[in-house]
């Protein structure tokens, strides 16, 4: 990504995020000032809307946070220009930063906090991960000592696009570039198509990663029988 003049009007730019007043328009809005250029800022409701738009040739950029854009770029259904942090990202270590690119004095990076009410007691009842942080750092599960371990599906960004949509050219674009829709009414006989279709009706699982994981849910015995048996192989 290099700052560098264009052949048409930046104003024209339409740069696409979510909500007006969230990390990503305000990421947006930043770029606008450190770049000294003038965009058309489009919000959209959520992410896979930002993402939608994206691969339809609405919007030209899109800022967006890493979660829902990793698997689209591993994917190679949208190009990732740069990362507004100070380090790369490791899920994407060929995306430089923006002061790699040629950007200097940008940066952008959005925390998370998880907060109890006031008076909780000290001691841990339970404990939610991901499943990634669980299987990559077994350090963490020295941690749960003495907590009852179970494995829950999460779909924390569910793409319906990819299930229903179906482009002009649905009939005639590679079988695993269309919709899960457009798959079935083309090759309502193929297996693996009938495979995806089921799980999909049964998990509500496309078929892909694209934000789809499991998560962790450690719990104290004392409490195991109020959250349930959970789902897939108890761990």
């Amino acid at each position: 990504l290099r700052v560098e003049p264009v052949d048409y009007p930046l104003a024209k730019l339409n740069v696409g995020t979510i909500a007006p007043g969230s990390t990503q328009h305000l990421s947006a809005k930043l770029f606008e000032t450190v770049a000294g250029i003038d965009t058309l800022v489009v919000p959209y409701k959520g992410s896979p809307a930002v993402l939608t738009a994206l691969r339809a040739g609405e919007i030209d950029v899109a800022f967006e946070i890493a979660g829902p854009m990793v698997p689209q770029v591993q994917a190679g259904a949208v190009r990732a220009l740069a990362v507004s942090s100070d380090q790369r990202n490791p899920a994407l270590p060929e995306v430089p930063t923006a002061a790699q690119a040629g950007l200097t004095g940008y940066e952008v990076a959005s925390w998370n906090a998880l907060a109890a009410p006031a008076g909780t007691p000290p001691e841990v009842m339970a404990v939610l991960m991901l499943q990634e942080n669980f299987d990559r750092h077994p350090e963490n599960r020295s941690y749960l000592e003495g907590f009852v371990i179970q494995r829950y599906p999460l779909r924390w960004w569910f793409p319906e696009d990819d299930v229903y949509r179906l482009n002009a050219n649905w009939r005639e674009a590679p079988l695993d570039q269309v919709s899960l829709l457009g798959q079935l009414l083309r090759a309502p006989l193929d297996r693996d198509v009938g495979e995806r279709w089921w799980n999909f009706l049964l998990f509500r699982d496309p078929g892909h990663s694209l934000g789809s994981t499991d998560v962790v849910i450690a719990v104290r015995s004392e409490i195991a029988d109020q959250i349930g048996p959970g789902f897939g192989r108890p761990r």
